[in-house]
């Protein structure tokens, strides 16, 4: 049975995923903890999943348009997937005690804040970064291989944390990418990168905690139906309009719910 008011929670999330590459959990883990009041178990891990099925509908789209750049997609999986590997069979074989229920939420709250912020500073930080990246690139042969490591090491990180909260594929991902990257790769290409790095990320986690049996399927079908076609016309929009305003009332809206989590 579809629960219809997930799907309109469902499908304005999957709409600013296709936009943005941002809210499989920073913005969909606050609406089912604040709005819906579900435990926190259940969201990290149906929001894994969310976050997952939502952004492979919005790839196809970018994909079309050749916006994925495969090398650096390739260096996040390096550390990312088997960061993420080894916290789920941590957590299933119990050498890391799973954290109380209060204490993950304020967690989540701490990195949807930071993501917040990450919203309004990105684009100030590619352009800023685009001249310390030229810098050392003059001075420093080895600049690549250095650029390499950095986004391997990155991802293992963000594999961590992903694992544990769902949090943090979506904008931390970007920064990521923006900060490493922001010669290379223009707005839609960091998007578009960021998006196909997660989805194998999240589907990793997420059959952790579907082994689990912490996965609410009728929940999760209820989100899909609003968000996969949200994401498809998201993404069909990204290359036609400007989202720098959309980002700016996405953050504010998401330092508010992080305030509600973390206090």
């Amino acid at each position: 049975m579809i629960e219809w008011t997930y799907s309109l929670a469902g499908g304005l999330t999957g709409l600013i995923i296709g936009l943005t590459g941002v809210g499989g959990g920073a913005l969909m883990a606050p609406i089912l903890l604040l709005v819906f009041d579900v435990s926190i178990a259940t969201v990290v891990a149906t929001d894994l999943w969310f976050a997952a099925l939502t952004k492979v509908a919005a790839i196809r789209i970018y994909n079309t348009h050749h916006y994925i750049d495969w090398k650096i997609t390739k260096l996040l999986w390096m550390g990312s997937i088997p960061a993420s590997v080894l916290m789920i069979i941590a957590i299933v074989n119990g050498s890391v005690t799973r954290l109380s229920g209060c204490f993950l939420q304020r967690g989540i709250g701490i990195l949807i804040l930071l993501t917040s912020v990450g919203l309004l500073v990105g684009d100030r930080l590619k352009k800023k970064n685009a001249i310390s990246s030229e810098f050392l690139k003059n001075i420093s042969a080895n600049f690549s291989n250095a650029s390499s490591v950095a986004a391997v090491i990155a991802g293992g990180i963000l594999g961590v944390i992903v694992t544990l909260t769902s949090v943090g594929a979506g904008v931390f991902g970007t920064l990521i990418l923006i900060y490493i990257y922001s010669s290379r790769m223009t707005s839609h290409h960091i998007v578009a990168t960021d998006i196909m790095h997660a989805i194998p990320l999240a589907l990793v986690a997420g059959i952790g905690y579907l082994i689990c049996g912490e996965v609410d399927g009728k929940l999760l079908l209820s989100l899909l139906v609003g968000s996969i076609p949200a994401a498809i016309i998201g993404a069909s929009l990204a290359k036609k309009m400007n989202s720098n305003w959309l980002k700016i009332a996405i953050a504010i809206v998401m330092f508010v719910a992080s305030l509600k989590l973390i206090f």
